[in-house]
């Protein structure tokens, strides 16, 4: 469903254009960009001629709102739980001292596991304005894990096994 562009939102993007300078540029640009109405996910870029050459004689914009439905949404088909996380959440609070620990040793992604059941991957959004800093958090069940760990369990569980009918076997041998 499209919906008209507010005026508010029309002045975002010109804020946004303004302050990349890239409405004529060749490479154009993306990421999270600060609204008045919370984080947008925005791209724009250049229209040129089909082998990237030429002047541009205008510039393509999409929008996307990283509100609740669409991370809902997102979440819905991925079957995995995804949020944005304000930057000055993880830096301010002690939840998330793990997470701000790994991208202060120079980490790209930051990863928390919350018991045995969920883990969580932090990653920073590309972002266009200084303030407008973001995480995108993926929590996901840990199946691949409790997978493995059933596996090394039968495994030690057979060798444990083999190693008990292997010494009952030389046992009776040299009783004779």
């Amino acid at each position: 469903e499209v919906e008209p562009v507010s005026t508010a939102y029309l002045r975002d993007v010109e804020r946004f254009g303004m302050a990349m300078k890239t409405i004529r540029s060749q490479n154009g640009s993306y990421g999270v960009f600060e609204a008045s109405t919370g984080p947008v996910f925005i791209a724009h870029h250049p229209i040129l001629h089909d082998d990237g050459s030429g002047p541009a004689v205008g510039s393509l914009h999409l929008a996307r709102e990283l509100d609740e439905k669409y991370l809902l949404e997102l979440s819905e088909r991925t079957g995995d739980t995804i949020s944005v996380i304000p930057a000055a959440e993880i830096a301010g609070n002690a939840t998330y001292a793990g997470v701000a620990a790994q991208f202060a040793e120079g980490k790209r992604i930051a990863v928390e596991t919350a018991g045995d059941d969920l883990i969580t991957g932090y990653i920073p959004l590309t972002d266009q304005e200084p303030p407008a800093d973001y995480y995108l958090a993926v929590t996901s069940p840990r199946s691949l894990y409790h997978t493995g760990m059933s596996g090394i369990t039968t495994f030690l569980a057979s060798i444990a096994v083999a190693g008990f009918f292997l010494t009952l076997f030389i046992l009776v041998f040299v009783d004779r």
